[in-house]
């Protein structure tokens, strides 16, 4: 597998600060407050970075991309990466003002998943950052 380009990608969890919480990997809160300044945050980065590739890490960072973007419907309710690759919707083009890029959902690193699905997921990056 070639390698990606790190300029042509940019790989969030959309969401703001570190948690105070007694597990790595609890959920972000779920206040309004919160999730519009992590919007806007995001928003501002995409319009910014202007990257061809958006590589969402977790599922709550692939929702909060799909409210902040037109053409994510298909993430809209989140269907679960089974639903994405069942509908081949895990890879989407999307857009925000006059900027367009592929949208990627994969799994956050920190979560445990076979070794398959990270190849996978991998040249999943890898065909949307070089095509």
């Amino acid at each position: 597998m070639s390698s990606v380009e790190p300029k042509r990608t940019f790989l969030t969890n959309a969401h703001i600060g570190l948690l105070e919480a007694t597990k790595p990997t609890a959920n972000f809160p779920t206040t309004p407050s919160y999730r519009a300044r992590c919007a806007a945050l995001l928003e501002l980065e995409l319009e910014l970075f202007r990257p061809r590739v958006v590589v969402c890490l977790g599922a709550p960072a692939a929702r909060l991309l799909a409210e902040v973007v037109s053409g994510a419907e298909s993430w809209k309710p989140w269907p679960g990466y089974s639903g994405l690759q069942i509908n081949e919707t895990q890879r989407i083009t999307v857009g925000i003002s006059e900027l367009r890029f592929e949208a990627l959902a994969i799994r956050h690193p920190s979560a445990v998943v076979s070794r398959s699905d990270r190849r996978r997921e991998a040249r999943l990056i890898e065909t949307a950052a070089n095509s």
